[in-house]
């Protein structure tokens, strides 16, 4: 049985926080979630949406490098583009000073496509990532 697409448009925000009692080590930290976000992005393509799968830190990284080059218009037009945007590991680094650029992709994408975050952060701790003073 095939996952209904049409319901993940326009907006899925999945967020994971680290597993809890009975694991140690490194396996702490994975639940699934890239896995998880991966199979929803090839049902989605599937259907026929266009999908861009990226970590939050390359994400991140892209942008800052052409908010330096003065090209940060084209860069949010391409992530804002795909029907589906995956951005994979949000909070695993800080985000400052790049909370606002991200805040603008987010508002570019609002009602014209879905984001889907990962995070290994719990939702109480997405503040502290997130939140910026304007």
């Amino acid at each position: 049985m095939g996952l209904a697409c049409h319901a993940l448009l326009p907006a899925i925000l999945i967020a994971t926080s680290p597993l809890s009692a009975g694991v140690s080590g490194d396996m702490e930290n994975e639940a699934g979630k890239s896995h998880l976000a991966v199979a929803l992005g090839r049902e989605a393509i599937r259907h026929g949406y266009s999908v861009l799968f990226i970590p939050a830190i390359r994400l991140i990284t892209a942008l800052a490098k052409v908010l330096a080059e003065g090209k940060l218009e084209e860069k949010l037009a391409y992530y804002a583009k795909p029907k589906l945007l995956i951005t994979d590991e949000l909070g695993y680094l800080p985000l400052d000073p790049m909370r606002r650029i991200f805040f603008q992709l987010v508002s570019r994408r609002y009602e014209r496509g879905s984001l889907l975050v990962t995070s290994n952060r719990s939702v109480g701790e997405w503040a502290s990532c997130l939140v910026t003073r304007w």
